[in-house]
């Protein structure tokens, strides 16, 4: 348990560091695309791109955002008018972020045209709107100006019908006989973006997952209710239900009330309510073919061709967030006495023009039981604003935020969900000590120079001065002062080398921190007994290394892996926790990590290469290591500073890394998306890693090795296992296993009257034999198999043969490559 508190606190160390990105979080799981569907009636007619966009178009202007499409069995003949529907939205809405979509070509229902969804929802980030809403991804991405669920991971994907009858021209001149694909791609992409949500029917009671989604916030009956007021509707309820079937749903946010002088947009809400269609369009008899609205309706009609998503759909589309105002502003540090004006600042940037009399600092001394406020102004770069708050009392707290508003009549807040919440300057004596977050290393090398201790200190009057006190063996106390580094980070080096530690000494020390206030208020971390660095002996550099990890020799540290004879298998490996664990928690994770205690001077062709079962969560299909999708994963690391930095040797892999794995791993899943498959010896895999292949190390360099597996908030496998370690240990060709038993799958087994024998390594096999034989010894069947590649599969019939006990091997040439246990039911 000692490790995995450790690693708790090494995610909140993170986490205070990185502000904001403590508070986001991801939705589990999103729910089913939104559809789109063939009306099947004729309703011939042309609206084109918005004026501006032709310009832009025409004139090759520079896009206000870039979308990047990834094909999945879209022809060629099709590319361009889904690219044409592409650049309008990359005319028509501002982000910083790539917007990544996954296209594909796929066989639909008959009524079907199209389906899309968001691929990710998040909540809590810094400019949202309303911070507890869910965001679709491409909204939350522009919002926080950075990238959140990788950069090979889709924002949205869109699926479309092969077998219906489309027009793929870009001019709008649509047969009456066929369907326009650029006006679909353009409903679907408007889907993807943020048109959708999380309203659902269940018999005769209608609700939404909790919390809601940002297209949700602003759905409303007749009566101007919001469906998600708890004080009107109750979630889930029949009243929800009625609601939602009501025929008079309307989307009430504040662009779309401005632009239509108070008449709120309409939204389809049959009697019956329909999976996929139902609030998530507007309604067709209120924007039937013709109107410029018409775009996302429900259903399109043949010959209809809308390459304008139309001003409706453009202000819902602002209000989700595609029309961002966003105010940046620092809290302001508590006072002891006022003795000089006390002034608030902030930036403040909006898609739309700023009303620059409605910018205002909000302040009460009385939690805004009643309040006051004072205008911001501009001050010396354009978007930066400044108001002088008055300051009428010498001890108390005044409650203050910051609102702007644009042209639309938008009225923003910092922080979101003012009054409410609000920043806080307090005024008197302050007694508050300072805050102190630090996550100490569990040892240290025995040849490292500097112990480095990194600590979060923050304070609401300021930082005076911050130090360690450390000693050697529990010998005389020393004192050093901590470097203000950046933000709130503060770093003390303690220089180790006076010392010539040795295994098994200790180096114990406590963070103290002093605030500028008249009290010099004082912190203490740990309050009691102070932290204690073990050191761990290191040995000589050497050129190469082995171990079969049969003899007992644990040249390793750190506690989380051990060397065992783990329940089936044969001898001993190098085992990390089965299964390992997941924190169950938002924004936490674990690492499990060993460390090898000779450090190696790579040389010009060294190579590195282990036997290996990986069964850890695979990440989303298409991810690489790095994106935020890429979930647990396993890493070789080199370190040349004894540990205080560590580089990839390779980059991260999970379970996909090997067909045998990722299938075994997912075959083992239960309720709780955890997998129970168990390794086993026949599922091993060579690795052979070449250690100067990714630039971060050169010959010469001496390097620490280290193995480590990540572990994100939820699910896990069984773990990882490593046998038969070599580094640049040349071994003869001669016993050396050039296939790993994992490049082969028998399945199913036990069976009944077939299984199937695949070939999952990239290396090809020129003859491969097939034996089979009973619990006697004897042959029972043979089968030479030519040209083997990756991916080969044949399934053996073997119905005709007794149940029981079976053995297979396969041969090439005088070798057996493989062998495994059969039962026949």
């Amino acid at each position: 348990m000692k490790r995995l508190i450790t690693s708790i606190l090494v995610s909140i160390f993170l986490i205070g560091i990185a502000g904001a990105h403590g508070k986001w979080k991801k939705l589990p799981s999103v729910p089913a695309p939104v559809v789109c569907e063939a009306s099947g009636k004729v309703e011939k007619g042309f609206i084109p791109p918005p004026i501006e966009v032709i310009n832009q178009l025409k004139s090759a202007k520079e896009k206000r955002c870039e979308i990047i499409v990834t094909y999945s069995a879209f022809p060629d003949s099709v590319k361009s008018a889904f690219e044409y529907a592409v650049s309008i939205w990359e005319y028509l809405i501002d982000s910083e972020v790539p917007i990544n979509i996954t296209a594909r070509w796929r066989v639909m229902d008959n009524t079907t045209l199209a389906s899309c969804g968001p691929s990710a929802y998040y909540q809590n980030l810094e400019d949202m709107y309303y911070s507890d809403r869910f965001y679709p991804v491409a909204i939350a991405e522009k919002l926080a100006d950075e990238e959140l669920n990788g950069n090979n991971s889709p924002d949205m994907t869109a699926t479309f019908n092969k077998t219906i009858e489309w027009y793929f021209g870009t001019d709008g001149n649509c047969p009456s006989t066929k369907y326009d694909f650029v006006s679909t791609a353009l409903h679907e992409i408007t889907h993807g973006l943020g048109f959708t949500g999380f309203f659902y029917v269940n018999n005769s009671s209608g609700g939404y997952s909790e919390p809601p989604a940002i297209f949700d916030q602003y759905v409303a009956n007749g009566a101007k209710h919001n469906l998600t007021d708890v004080q009107h509707f109750e979630n889930p309820s029949n009243n929800m239900y009625k609601a939602l079937t009501s025929n008079a749903l309307y989307f009430r946010s504040p662009a779309t009330l401005f632009d239509g002088n108070g008449i709120a947009p309409r939204l389809y809400a049959p009697s019956t309510w329909s999976d996929g269609s139902s609030v998530y369009h507007l309604n067709d008899a209120t924007y039937s073919a013709g109107s410029e609205n018409s775009l996302m309706t429900h259903a399109a009609g043949k010959g209809e061709a809308v390459h304008d998503p139309g001003p409706i759909t453009m202000g819902i589309m602002a209000d989700m967030g595609w029309k961002a105002l966003k105010i940046k502003h620092d809290e302001l540090k508590d006072l002891e006495t006022v003795v000089e004006p006390v002034f608030v600042e902030a930036s403040i940037t909006s898609d739309y023009n700023l009303d620059s009399s409605s910018l205002y600092v909000h302040y009460s001394d009385v939690s805004f039981n009643s309040s006051d406020s004072v205008l911001l102004i501009p001050g010396e770069k354009e978007t930066i604003f400044r108001a002088e708050l008055p300051v009428n009392i010498t001890q108390g707290v005044i409650d203050y935020y910051i609102s702007a508003t644009d042209e639309k009549q938008r009225t923003f807040s910092a922080p979101a969900g003012a009054p409410e919440d609000s920043y806080k300057l307090r005024i008197g004596p302050d007694n508050i000590s300072p805050e102190i977050v630090h996550q100490p290393k569990e040892y240290i090398l025995s040849k490292s120079p500097v112990l480095e201790i990194t600590a979060f200190i923050d304070d609401n009057i300021g930082i005076d001065t911050a130090w360690v006190e450390y000693s050697y063996n529990e010998q005389e106390i020393l004192k050093k002062g901590m470097m203000h580094d950046l933000a709130s980070v503060y770093t003390c080096p303690v220089n180790l080398v006076p010392w010539q530690l040795k295994d098994g000494d200790s180096i114990s020390y406590r963070i103290v921190a002093k605030d500028i206030s008249t009290n010099a208020n004082l912190s203490v971390l740990p309050a009691d007994r102070n932290f204690s660095v073990e050191v761990e002996e290191t040995f000589d550099p050497v050129f190469k290394y082995s171990n079969t990890f049969n003899e007992g020799i644990n040249d390793f540290i750190g506690g989380d892996f051990e060397i065992i004879t783990e329940t089936g298998f044969i001898d001993g490996a190098l085992h990390s926790p089965h299964p390992y664990a997941s924190p169950e928690e938002n924004d936490m994770f674990f690492n499990f990590a060993t460390l090898l205690k000779y450090p190696i001077v790579l040389l010009e062709d060294g190579q590195m290469n282990y036997d290996e079962i990986v069964l850890v969560e695979p990440g989303e299909s298409g991810t690489i290591y790095g994106d935020d999708e890429f979930w647990d994963y396993v890493i070789v690391e080199g370190s040349k500073d004894y540990g205080d930095t560590w580089l990839p040797l390779i980059n991260g892999y999970d379970s996909r890394a090997a067909t045998t794995w990722n299938v075994e791993y997912k075959n083992g899943l239960n309720e709780g998306n955890n997998s129970e498959t168990l390794g086993k010896k026949e599922m091993y895999i060579r690795r052979n890693i070449d250690l100067l292949e990714n630039g971060n190390f050169l010959p010469g360099d001496t390097i620490f090795i280290r193995f480590r597996l990540f572990s994100d908030p939820y699910a896990h496998g069984w773990g990882w296992v490593i046998d038969n370690l070599r580094i640049q240990a040349i071994v003869s060709a001669e016993g050396l296993q050039v296939f790993s038993p994992g490049d082969f799958r028998v399945y199913p087994n036990p069976f009944n009257d077939k299984f199937t024998f695949e070939y999952n390594s990239s290396r090809q096999i020129e003859t491969i034999n097939l034996e089979i034989y009973d619990s006697f010894g004897r042959q029972v069947y043979f089968s030479p198999v030519k040209q083997i590649f990756q991916g080969f599969k044949t399934e053996i019939n073997f119905e005709n043969y007794n149940p029981g006990l079976y053995f297979i091997r396969g041969t090439s040439g005088s070798q057996v490559i493989f062998s495994r246990k059969l039962i026949k039911k």
